[in-house]
């Protein structure tokens, strides 16, 4: 996995690279979003890269999200980890749904949580379960260690994704658990 990288670091260059997308001398990799407030794109290869959302009047990076494509049990798809976002931006309701469910999977088919989750990831990823089989999503726990997977088919969301908690337990090999969202 790349290095992770604060989202405090390099403000300078965050700042600039938000201006120069404001002002188009920057061509990101995919555009998300863009209208007279806020833009959302990608930064970076096919294989890795980084979401942000700026807000356009002040220029800041208001969310961020860094990603690389992986391969689990045959599955080929993308993991999302070191995820940011500022708690007072102006634009950041709902992102990571936008982000995850509108881009990440018309482009790989295959969202995998982050191995390592805070307390704030697990929370989203409860939300993001049930979101995702609304939608019409497949919705899977992989273990990694024993090469296993579930998907779940029917019946109550919550019992099952509380039997799979990919990160209840994190010693016993916790790091070699993840969900898995799929069309």
């Amino acid at each position: 996995m790349p290095e992770l990288h604060s989202p405090l670091k390099d403000r300078e260059r965050k700042h600039d690279l938000a201006i120069a997308y404001k002002n188009k001398e920057f061509k990101p990799l995919h555009v998300i979003e863009d209208n007279y407030n806020y833009a959302i794109f990608s930064e970076g290869t096919i294989t890795q890269g980084v979401v942000y959302l700026i807000n356009k009047s002040s220029n800041r990076i208001e969310y961020e999200m860094h990603y690389v494509t992986d391969y689990m049990l045959g599955l080929r798809g993308v993991m999302q980890y070191s995820v940011w976002r500022d708690p007072h931006g102006e634009f950041t309701k709902d992102v990571v749904k936008r982000v995850i469910f509108e881009y990440l999977l018309k482009h790989y088919k295959v969202v995998f949580s982050d191995r390592y989750q805070t307390k704030s990831g697990i929370e989203l990823w409860y939300k993001l379960i049930p979101e995702a089989i609304r939608r019409g999503h497949k919705v899977g726990f992989i273990n990694l260690y024993n090469e296993t997977d579930d998907w779940y088919v029917s019946g109550p969301i919550l019992p099952w994704i509380e039997k799979h908690d990919a990160w209840s337990n994190r010693g016993s090999r916790a790091d070699q658990k993840v969900f898995a969202i799929a069309l």
